[in-house]
């Protein structure tokens, strides 16, 4: 799953490291439009602090870079089910009811709940 911006607040060198490594391999870009934060307590807006990068050449480019070679990572797939098994692991099935193999983890992101 992508996010439309990656936010960075904290200078640590660990982040600042991640961030270079990710724009030189051309998974993330700088932002340059503007953001800010609303607070609906009082109303108030301001300008947001820290630089932004967003996703290159897409949203989902900064997660694909990260996980490379570490997950088998598939996009653009929509799984319907995934079942708990009792050895462990996951099994998961697309919309198709395709069965979509076996898994260790399973990492969950949407913005919407399913019909």
């Amino acid at each position: 799953h992508g996010s439309p911006l990656l936010s960075v607040l904290n200078e640590s060198s660990v982040i600042t490291n991640l961030v270079h490594d990710a724009i030189k391999r051309g998974h993330l870009s700088p932002f340059t439009g503007t953001q800010g934060r609303f607070d609906t307590a009082t109303g108030a807006s301001t300008v947001a602090d820290g630089e932004s990068f967003v996703g290159a050449p897409m949203m989902s480019s900064f997660a694909r870079g990260l996980l490379a070679g570490a997950a088998d990572v598939r996009f653009g797939t929509r799984v319907q089910r995934f079942v708990a098994q009792d050895l462990g692991g996951w099994r998961l099935v697309d919309a198709a009811k395709r069965d979509q193999g076996l898994f260790d983890w399973l990492g969950v992101a949407g913005a919407a709940p399913a019909p």
